[in-house]
């Protein structure tokens, strides 16, 4: 009769154990807001995007991905969330990123916005931060007409805007604060 009770009473905690841990892990459900209205003219979207656009002479210029991209048909525009751009120059490296970008396809222009990060890789890195740049891809343009913070080994520049020309190297910037501090000779 002992073994009966504790066998009686073992299958309890057990029921008691399996009625428990369904109250506990209950799952919530999933909530999904439609879109209030979707818009008339986007004729196709793309998620996980892994765009690539090439030069006139069939090489790589830039590299966008995206985990979603949005095609504007009336406005031959896309709307891109969290571009991540690889601009390739000859003997240069770019990469851009921001939370939010667009194609503007006839002007073969991408515009980014929101925690843009401009950064220059290789043998002299750059780092420029910025909430609005404008990239014109053909012309090797970059222009940033908001704030932007630059860094670069022994350099940290402020400026209220400016016109980067990628192709040559050339920067422009409007009203700047800058400290620059030699490299150290080593000996």
């Amino acid at each position: 009769m002992k073994r009966s009770r504790r066998l009686l009473l073992y299958a309890l905690l057990a029921i008691a154990a399996l009625i428990a841990g369904r109250f506990v892990e209950t799952p919530s459900p999933i909530v999904i807001k439609p879109r209030e209205k979707p818009p008339d003219n986007i004729d196709f979207y793309l998620s996980g995007v892994d765009y690539r656009a090439m030069d006139r002479d069939g090489r790589l210029r830039y590299r966008l991905r995206s985990p979603l991209l949005e095609h504007y048909l009336r406005e031959d525009i896309s709307r891109v969330q969290q571009p991540d751009i690889e601009y390739r120059l000859p003997g240069k490296r770019w990469r851009l990123a921001a939370r939010q970008g667009e194609m503007q396809h006839r002007q073969d222009r991408l515009l980014l916005q929101q925690g843009v990060r401009l950064q220059r890789e290789g043998r002299r890195p750059m780092q420029l931060d910025t909430e609005r740049l404008e990239l014109q891809t053909e012309a090797r343009i970059a222009r940033l007409p908001e704030s932007l913070r630059l860094e670069s080994p022994g350099l940290q520049l402020e400026a209220d805007s400016a016109v980067l020309q990628l192709g040559v190297g050339r920067y422009r910037f409007q009203r700047v604060r800058a400290v620059h501090q030699p490299r150290k000779s080593e000996s």
